[in-house]
């Protein structure tokens, strides 16, 4: 939370904004407008971008991250180019060419949607990192684009007397298998959830991740378990 809020700070208000949407292939060129006193937002759909090169300290503008999103703001510096170029490569391993044109307009948000999505395999992913990504997808409960089997179970589990714990389903990708639990504090008291606690919950556990890890009564947290297959 802090990231973002600095992030909307530093370059002032992205309340009004227009989308530039294009869709793209690996090697294309494009033309976009961005904001000469707003920050201009660039994402990719369904996706991330993971490098932004070729902008250099002394262009006249400045570029920030925001790695949890996968996104990147570019802000005009006073007296910087009118127009400038960079690349952008994708998490699919496309890369583009941006040619940006600065024009006296509110903030605007491009949107790079690829028209290639499956060069950067799951298996050909760093072991961390496909966790990661197995883990968001079960987060979002969406499989778009992804080669992940999904079996629903919705079965109690008996855990603790002051909780209520339901398995959903098992999202399998490659020789990942994540299990989906919900988690609900039935108790009168505050619950703390640690991923420790389930480190043996199961057979080839190697990962756990709880989206609240702090519960009043009746709250409930997903949980969600990876293990090896």
């Amino acid at each position: 939370m802090g990231k973002l809020i600095f992030v909307a700070c530093f370059f002032l208000t992205l309340s009004v904004f227009a989308s530039q949407e294009f869709s793209v292939s690996d090697g294309d060129t494009i033309e976009v407008k961005i904001s000469e006193k707003d920050a201009t937002r660039f994402l990719v759909e369904k996706g991330r971008i993971s490098r932004l090169w070729g902008v250099n300290t002394d262009s006249g503008f400045i570029i920030k991250e925001d790695k949890d999103q996968g996104e990147i703001f570019i802000a005009a510096k006073n007296g910087s180019p009118k127009t400038t170029s960079f690349f952008i490569r994708d998490e699919f391993g496309n890369t583009y060419t941006v040619i940006a044109s600065k024009f006296d307009i509110p903030s605007q948000t491009v949107v790079l949607s690829p028209t290639k999505r499956a060069t950067l395999k799951f298996q050909e992913m760093p072991f961390v990192k496909r966790i990661k990504s197995l883990v968001k997808v079960m987060g979002a409960d969406n499989t778009t684009d992804q080669d992940i089997a999904i079996k629903k179970i919705n079965k109690e589990v008996s855990l603790w007397k002051e909780a209520e714990i339901t398995h959903i389903g098992v999202y399998t990708q490659n020789d990942l298998e994540g299990d989906k639990y919900i988690l609900k504090n039935t108790s009168k008291n505050q619950m703390v959830l640690s991923e420790n606690e389930f480190l043996n919950f199961g057979n080839n556990v190697i990962a756990v991740a709880i989206t609240k890890p702090t519960l009043v009564q009746d709250e409930a947290s997903f949980v969600f378990v990876i293990r090896k297959k």
